[in-house]
C-alpha cells in the first residue's frame, strides 16, 4: 500500500509538472503575442510619425512655393510700378 501510495504521489507530481509545463508554454505564447502586439503598435506608431513627417514636409514645400509665388508677384509689382513711373 505504501508503494502504491508513493506511485500515486509520483503520478500526481508528474501531472502537476505537466500542468506547470503547459502553463509555462501558455505564458510563453502570451509573451510572444504581447511582443508581437508591441512591435505592431511600434510599427504603426512609426508609420504614423512618418506620415506626419511627410505631411509636414508637404505643407512646408507648399508654404515655400507660396512664398516663391508671392516674391515673384512682388517683383512684378515692382516692375510695374517702375514702368508706371517711367510712363
Amino acid at each position: 500500500m505504501y508503494h502504491d501510495y508513493n506511485c500515486y504521489l509520483d503520478r500526481y507530481h508528474d501531472y502537476n509538472c505537466y500542468l506547470d509545463m503547459y502553463h509555462d508554454y501558455n505564458c510563453y505564447i502570451d509573451m510572444y503575442h504581447d511582443y508581437n502586439c508591441y512591435t505592431a503598435r511600434y510599427h504603426d506608431y512609426n508609420c504614423y510619425t512618418d506620415r506626419y513627417h511627410d505631411y509636414n514636409y508637404y505643407t512646408d514645400r507648399y508654404q515655400d512655393y507660396n512664398c516663391y509665388i508671392n516674391r515673384y508677384h512682388g517683383f512684378n509689382c515692382y516692375i510695374n510700378r517702375y514702368h508706371d513711373y517711367n510712363c
